[in-house]
């Protein structure tokens, strides 16, 4: 992806619990859990994000299913999902190419530890990821630290 800069790099912790039930949680995901795609879209633009070329980043993206799904929605955005479960990336990165995304990636890191450069991320989602996380306020400054300066923040949680 064009114009992604990156700041360190971050390396997760070897097995997580999503590593352990990745197809359980894949298919939660897609079948059981609320779809909230469509609010989302209109969050993210209604409050100033640009659709041509701009960068966003879904945080806790699990097996892809927003970030693949704004990819497709908003083909000249560009869209990067990270989770600390390397199984749950490695099912977004085969779902991406499934779709024929290319302007959709996915990484290994942690929320609370990103390798992304500062003011470098035009948007970020999460949803259901704070209810997860221990040291959230180390995963909000990071979030602020990445963000630019009138940049979108999304929070879902249930």
């Amino acid at each position: 992806m064009e114009g992604v800069h990156f700041h360190k790099t971050s390396v997760a912790d070897p097995e997580t619990l999503f590593d352990r039930v990745t197809w359980f949680y894949a298919l939660c995901r897609e079948w059981f859990f609320r779809d909230d795609t469509e609010q989302i879209v209109q969050t993210l633009t209604t409050h100033g994000l640009r659709l041509n070329n701009s960068f966003l980043v879904e945080l806790g993206c699990g097996p892809g299913f927003y970030a693949t799904r704004i990819a497709q929605r908003l083909r000249l955005l560009n869209v990067l999902g990270i989770d600390v479960s390397r199984k749950l990336v490695a099912h977004s990165k085969a779902r991406a190419r499934l779709m024929n995304l290319s302007n959709c990636a996915f990484q290994v890191a942690d929320a609370r530890s990103l390798f992304l450069a500062d003011e470098s991320v035009d948007a970020i989602i999460t949803s259901r990821l704070f209810m997860m996380l221990d040291r959230k306020e180390d995963a909000t400054g990071e979030i602020f630290r990445v963000l630019r300066p009138g940049g979108v923040f999304f929070l879902a949680e249930p």
